[in-house]
């Protein structure tokens, strides 16, 4: 079993450590949140815990971000807080965290917890693992998408960016947002390689106002999916065959 420890303090990754000594796993250590996304693609971690001192823990941070892309291999995430504080435990737990230790940290407390997450993340339910909008269905369990029916092929980082923006649907999401959750940076050579993959995605799953699903692009800013009501894909649908017999 590998975990990773978001952390610059030797003393606490010491004790993570420690806290699973006698045990099959392998401990790394990150000292920058970005790091740790990049690392996430290659490598399979079990747990990964985060020292709340080397920022807190919220819905913009990275990680978070990575987790809302990739569920299907979502890491139990543990927020180890130097003090207790009901504030930092609310926002912390609403930004995804599955659990949140308050120092001082006990090592066997620690390692329960950590048990307790990765039996209750085998059992659990699947049923958050689908999407199903306006004749699509996005399957993260075998990273499968179809279109009324028809199964349409995918890259993994096109499934990806796919699942972001049907699982915010109506939501505006910045080109940062995006990048810095598929790619765990935000550059310029990758805001062009995510237009790239945008213009196959929207190719691919024909995401126009014809479809049920329409892709908005906010210029310069980023891209919202939006559901089209039956009644405009209808009109939509008519449209476009009366302006077929034109020509």
């Amino acid at each position: 079993m590998k975990v990773a420890v978001l952390t610059k303090n030797e003393r606490l990754f010491r004790l993570v450590c420690d806290a699973f000594a006698g045990e099959n796993v392998i401990c790394s250590s990150f000292a920058e949140d970005l790091a740790l996304v990049r690392e996430l693609p290659r490598q399979t971690f079990s747990l990964i815990l985060i020292d709340a001192n080397h920022g807190q823990y919220a819905s913009h941070h990275p990680l978070s971000s990575w987790r809302e892309c990739y569920s299907d291999r979502r890491t139990p995430v543990i927020v180890i807080e130097q003090f207790f504080n009901i504030d930092n435990l609310k926002d912390t737990l609403a930004a995804g965290a599955d659990d949140v230790v308050f120092g001082p940290v006990n090592p066997r407390e620690l390692n329960a917890r950590a048990h307790i997450l990765l039996n209750r993340n085998k059992a659990r339910d699947q049923g958050s693992a689908k999407i199903e909008t306006n004749g699509y269905v996005l399957d993260k369990r075998n990273g499968s998408v179809f279109a009324n029916g028809q199964a349409i092929r995918l890259t993994s980082r096109e499934f990806a960016i796919a699942w972001l923006l049907f699982s915010n649907l109506g939501h505006f999401l910045s080109r940062q947002q995006i990048s810095e959750a598929i790619w765990g940076n935000y550059e310029d050579i990758v805001g062009r390689t995510l237009e790239q993959h945008i213009y196959k995605l929207r190719k691919k799953l024909d995401l126009n106002e014809t479809s049920g699903v329409q892709l908005k692009t906010i210029y310069a800013f980023g891209y919202r999916l939006e559901a089209i009501q039956t009644e405009k894909k209808s009109e939509a649908s008519a449209s476009a065959s009366v302006a077929s017999l034109c020509y």
